[in-house]
């Protein structure tokens, strides 16, 4: 295996979130390196080329996240309007603690927490959609760079 072949294979197996000791022990295997050398070899690599193996990891991690992100924003949305209808329509919606044996009611309990958790999930899902922006605004300053 020569140094293109080599630059190659580590850029693509960083690419496919590899661990930095296998991908050093197949390196090994491949080239015959001596463990440093693959070593210092690959971290050559990612001081070099870390722009091209980090494109398709953010692809990756933002495609995987779009979907759960969509995905809780929803269930805030379906929490929010639960609490919301029940609060205006005065649909009582019973919370209900059991500690023990003893069963403690709170009569409109249930449409207020409701609606805690939907704005809470909804947070926690504005947030997410955040930092999945800003690994597109990353991924995008990695492709219009190459």
């Amino acid at each position: 295996m020569d140094f293109f072949e080599a630059t190659e294979f580590i850029i693509r197996e960083l690419g496919k979130f590899q661990s930095r000791d296998v991908l050093i022990m197949m390196l090994c295997e491949k080239s015959g390196y001596k463990w440093y050398e693959a070593e210092d070899f690959i971290h050559i690599v990612e001081q070099e080329h870390g722009h091209r193996f980090r494109k398709h990891q953010l692809l990756a991690l933002v495609i995987l996240e779009a979907p759960i992100v969509v995905g809780i924003a929803l269930v805030g949305l379906w929490f929010l309007f639960q609490g919301i209808y029940s609060f205006l329509h005065k649909v009582t919606v019973p919370l209900t603690f059991y500690s023990g044996f003893v069963e403690v009611t709170y009569p409109n309990g249930g449409q207020y927490l409701s609606i805690f958790a939907g704005f809470l999930i909804l947070g926690c899902a504005i947030i997410l959609i955040r930092v999945t922006v800003l690994m597109l605004i990353d991924l995008m300053k990695y492709v219009y760079n190459d």
